[in-house]
């Protein structure tokens, strides 16, 4: 099954419903032998399907932004109480001692500015790319 955005597909379903109700449309296919009525009542259940997922992942996108937001002010509240606990490890290991520095190493590396890999520098155009 290939890849279909939920909300383009659920567009499509509602363009489409419009187009099977389009009178001049709904009369050519009752010509030819197609129920605009069924065609369109099977697009509803479909559209309705949809929709009721769309607005169950809507609500947990708002959910999950509160929930990011409190994890967040958690973690910036409870600093200052978890540096005070590195620096107690620290100093009872004795700050100098390698399990003491390791200690310590901890709060380091979560202050660590995060580290981004450089793309590397585009290659040099040849001479004949050059001459276009």
């Amino acid at each position: 099954m290939s890849h279909v955005d939920p909300d383009a597909f659920h567009g499509a379903v509602d363009e489409l419903i419009t187009h099977v109700n389009d009178t001049d449309h709904s009369a050519t296919l009752t010509a030819n032998g197609v129920d605009p009525t069924k065609i369109a009542t099977k697009l509803g259940v479909i559209r309705d399907d949809v929709a009721a997922k769309k607005a169950v992942r809507d609500k947990l996108k708002v959910q999950l932004e509160a929930a990011q937001q409190d994890y967040a002010a958690s973690a910036a509240s409870n600093y200052t109480s978890f540096s005070g606990q590195i620096d107690a490890v620290s100093g009872g290991l004795g700050k100098g001692t390698p399990a003491g520095k390791q200690a310590l190493q901890i709060r380091v590396h979560l202050n660590a500015a995060p580290t981004h890999h450089d793309s590397p520098a585009p290659a040099a155009a040849t001479a004949s790319a050059q001459k276009v």
